[in-house]
């Protein structure tokens, strides 16, 4: 059975920002296009769409409230690659276009202060992309289209190690240093061990 990432028919997504970058690929680094796409209102219904455990960590068991005391919650949900159908609407018939080979990360669900539920917010990675395919993704920036997942048949040239679905998540906070490389640090230089214990020990006095 193929896996799409929505077991519906159409999804409303709101494309966020329209990033250049590129991807390791087989055969060498590919220019992409990175669409940053958001669900709102994410209710229980799509998070049952989306993934049944998802559905239940976000939302109460018995009735479609949200669990409370929830700010942000990151998946890792193993998503193959996707074929992004876009309508226009929710009724339009035919797609406008299709978006192949979609690298699907960084998915996750948030809350947002004044609005009731949540916003699902994930990351699809495609490309090389043509003209009429940049100008599509531009002129659905900042807007919102009902898009068809699909998932994308095996192929050669995306046989490359996949990183997680939170590889490029950055949260803004600066990383704790390591204490065992700081260890290694202070064995190679025993002066610098010593004045940063004499700081301390400075910072410790100006507190009391």
């Amino acid at each position: 059975m193929a896996f799409k990432m929505f077991n519906v028919a159409k999804v409303g997504l709101t494309c966020d920002s329209v990033v250049h970058s590129t991807e390791k690929r087989k055969d060498g680094e590919t220019k992409v296009i990175v669409l940053t796409l958001r669900v709102q209102p994410f209710d229980r219904k799509l998070a049952l769409a989306l993934n049944e455990e998802a559905m239940r960590t976000l939302f109460k068991s018995s009735t479609p409230d949200p669990q409370p005391h929830i700010a942000r919650v990151n998946f890792l949900l193993g998503i193959p690659r996707q074929h992004l159908d876009c309508y226009a609407t929710s009724d339009t018939k035919d797609p406008s276009r299709r978006l192949e080979f979609a690298k699907i990360s960084g998915v996750y669900a948030r809350t947002e202060s004044g609005m009731q539920g949540y916003a699902l917010v994930f990351k699809a990675t495609f490309g090389p992309v043509s003209d009429k395919e940049l100008g599509f993704v531009e002129a659905w920036r900042n807007g919102m289209k009902f898009v068809s997942f699909v998932e994308a048949e095996p192929n050669a040239d995306f046989e490359e190690a996949e990183p997680t679905d939170d590889e490029d998540e950055d949260d803004g906070q600066q990383a704790l240093p390591d204490p065992e490389a700081a260890d290694a640090a202070d064995a190679v230089d025993p002066k610098a061990s010593k004045e940063r214990e004499r700081a301390n020990k400075r910072a410790r006095g100006r507190t009391h």
